[in-house]
């Protein structure tokens, strides 16, 4: 699945506007899958937000 994508979307509440969050998983090189979480404005700058070590990408729901 080197390359491929799976791809499904949520809403959560940002203050008083549902906000949709892309969840997907991006699979790579020799089995290693990315999970990751897109949100926002399609034509705005993007910006990574990276979690330390024994977090996941849930450590940034408040900020998304």
């Amino acid at each position: 699945m080197h390359g491929s994508q799976l791809r499904k979307s949520r809403y959560s509440i940002k203050g008083d506007t549902p906000v949709q969050i892309e969840a997907m998983i991006l699979y790579g090189e020799a089995g290693i899958a990315l999970a990751a979480d897109a949100c926002g404005e399609q034509n705005a700058m993007p910006v990574l937000l990276a979690h330390g070590g024994g977090q996941t990408r849930r450590a940034w729901k408040r900020v998304m």
